[in-house]
């Protein structure tokens, strides 16, 4: 993180400062080492004749409203000529919103934000992460607890684990803005680290899609959480003497939803769903039923999840799921059971037509979702020879079985779309020697259909890189699917060595990728699997964003005019320093010297960004004057008496006389 990054769930207060890139144009908060406000659209390949569910999309009409930038790594759409016709056509087109029609309404990710193990604080990390092939595996933090009193090679020893270590968030989880979020010293001490990370990542998800906080206060947005038990509740009770006063509401399970919509103050439905692994998978696919429905105008959606006690590796531990080496090796020979991991991960949905309509950046969009169920078998980890799909039995959580495979061919036949123009799927891929096997045998039979060698399915799975995240697991799949889509990218699966003897992956026409290489071309969806190690199995379909339309006029680039640049932060020492990180920015990037780019900051700066109450307004005409004006030391910023706000009118008479 650079020296000068500071964010609005930093201890000071908040960031809002820009992070332009060269291949966009419009603006975008940067992101660093606590908060991600990325504005991104997502579709920087294709071509305007594409079918989207059987439906031809035709050429749009270009529109001429300001931009917001993207922070991806291909070239990403003008946001001022963002998804009207041309998209949402191909999607809408003929509806008459009969039920079966609205059942299959294609859904957007217009937001996306996320902390995981690596050092990933934002989507853009993540996806470097991954790209450049790391991971997020360490030793066990000793601010969690002393690994060296419970380790031992031996998984069925008594009081130990034999996991030596695992995926970690980097961040301290004890630092947390609480005046931010309205909490006092004792309500803080009392609140879950996962509702800290969930309400943080919500606000850096909205402002990645643009939406301030101010414009869904009492709207029936849904709250769709995928969570477990609090490990940091288990703490808290440990001395009964020192409970605190909070601690009810503060770690609470229904309150990892509840805590966000009474923050944001949202008023659709708010629950918190644990099926184990599959929870945040199964959460996005009830989210997408609600908006589909009406029931949700929009829906927040993730899962999280810590590590924070010895117990819980303990247990695991003796239940035989972990890997030798305490990490997943996903499809590998190498895989004996899963590395745990952590996380927290949040999207932002809407119908793609209210998206299109909103101009909201468009990240990619589900096209498909299901859920199903094992039921009755031999024991209630295996899997159902004709209900799951993919759970790992004997050494993890949940295998595969023709189950899956119903699943997987109902979403897609449900969405009118062939499994054969499928480019990849984020396995389930936890990463054992039988449980793999049956995995990928289910994914052959769906989508192993005219595949060969050279021209294969590619199969990932991102434990490799950051662990086995359990309620968090399937958010964190979607969005690493999402960003593959959005620039075009297959992106390499980490350390994999050996592949596992029982896969043919030739035969198959299977490839789990090592390297970074192009999207396949012709191959529209991407899937995910999930699956709970109670027999709770989900899957979801995505395809890219809509794709690039007309830029603005070209003469209007070359106008040099003042533009209004309005900056905020939640107290005078944040806004100071949001001032400063755009000064640094500015001077670092030549390319924002362009006058559009200008324009698109001033408008995401005022339209579409939540103003905090210390607040400072810069005019400036160019690039050279904004920097000038903000590290002059002239403009101060200062605290907003909304109170004191009257509304007035000016009555200019015959042209514009004052």
């Amino acid at each position: 993180m650079a020296p000068y990054a500071l964010t609005p769930t930093s201890e000071r207060g908040s960031l809002l400062d820009a992070e332009l890139n060269e291949h966009t144009n419009g603006v975008h908060e940067p992101t660093n080492g606590n908060v991600a406000h990325e504005h991104s659209n997502g579709a920087a390949n294709g071509h305007n004749d594409v079918h989207r569910n059987g439906v031809t999309l035709p050429d749009a009409d270009s529109s001429e409203a300001p931009q917001l930038v993207l922070d991806t790594a291909a070239p990403a759409i003008p946001y001022e000529t963002a998804y009207t016709n041309g998209y949402t056509e191909g999607y809408t087109e003929g509806y008459s919103k009969s039920h079966v029609e609205l059942q299959n309404q294609p859904i957007a990710i217009v937001g996306m934000a996320c902390r995981f193990p690596g050092n990933v604080s934002t989507p853009d990390e993540f996806w470097e992460l991954c790209a450049r092939a790391r991971t997020g595996f360490s030793e066990i933090p000793k601010d969690r607890f002393n690994s060296n009193r419970f380790v031992h090679p031996n998984p069925g020893k008594s009081g130990t684990t034999n996991a030596h270590g695992g995926n970690f968030i980097q961040a301290d989880l004890k630092a947390f803005d609480a005046p931010f979020f309205s909490f006092t010293a004792q309500e803080a001490t009392s609140l879950d680290p996962q509702q800290r990370l969930l309400l943080e990542c919500t606000f850096e998800a909205l402002e990645s899609a643009g939406i301030p906080k101010h414009s869904i206060v009492g709207q029936d947005v849904g709250c769709f959480i995928g969570g477990t038990f609090s490990e940091y509740e288990a703490d808290l009770f440990r001395d009964p003497e020192t409970i605190p006063m909070h601690q009810a509401t503060g770690c609470a399970f229904a309150m990892q939803s509840n805590r966000v919509s009474h923050f944001f103050d949202l008023r659709g439905p708010s629950f918190t769903v644990d099926t184990a692994c599959s929870s945040s998978m199964v959460a996005m696919h009830v989210a997408c039923q609600s908006v589909r429905n009406g029931e949700s105008s929009s829906a927040i959606v993730g899962g999280v999840h810590l590590n924070m006690l010895p117990e819980f590796w303990i247990s695991y531990s003796m239940s035989r799921l972990f890997g030798e080496a305490g990490r997943s090796f996903a499809f590998d020979q190498r895989g004996t059971g899963y590395g745990r991991g952590e996380g927290c991960g949040i999207i932002v949905l809407k119908t793609l037509e209210q998206a299109l309509k909103d101009n909201d950046p468009i990240r990619a969009v589900i096209t498909g979702s299901g859920i199903n169920q094992d039921g009755r078998t031999p024991g209630i980890t295996m899997p159902n020879g004709s209900a799951q799909g993919m759970r790992m039995f004997v050494t993890c959580v949940n295998l595969s079985s023709p189950l899956s495979e119903s699943l997987m061919r109902s979403v897609y036949k449900n969405g009118g779309m062939d499994p054969a123009d499928t480019g990849y799927v984020e396995a389930h891929g936890t990463g054992t020697r039988v449980g793999d096997p049956i995995e990928v045998g289910a994914l052959r039979a769906v989508f192993g259909e005219g595949r060969t060698k050279r021209k294969p399915l590619f199969i990932g799975s991102v434990k490799s890189n950051i662990g086995h995240l359990e309620a968090a697991a399937g958010i964190a799949g979607v969005i690493k699917t999402a960003l593959m889509l959005e620039r075009g990218f297959i992106l390499p699966n980490y350390d994999f060595k050996q592949p596992n003897e029982k896969i043919p992956f030739d035969e198959w026409g299977l490839k789990v990728p090592t390297n970074q290489r192009p999207w396949p071309i012709g191959k529209r969806w991407a899937s995910v699997n999930g699956f709970g190690f109670g027999g709770t199995n989900a899957h979801i379909v995505l395809t890219k964003g809509p794709l690039e339309r007309k830029t603005m006029k070209e003469e209007i680039d070359t106008q040099a005019f003042e533009r209004l640049f309005l900056l905020s932060g939640n107290d005078k020492i944040a806004a100071e320093q949001v001032m400063k990180n755009y000064g640094i920015y500015l001077e670092q990037r030549p390319e924002v010297f362009q006058n559009d780019l200008l324009s698109n900051l001033a408008y995401t700066l005022g339209q579409r960004k939540t103003h905090l109450p210390w607040r400072l307004a810069v005019t400036a005409s160019s690039s050279v004057d904004l920097v000038e004006a903000l590290s002059s030391g002239k403009v101060r910023p200062v605290k907003q008496d909304l109170e004191s706000v009257r509304l007035g009118f000016i009555f200019t008479g015959q042209g514009k006389k004052m």
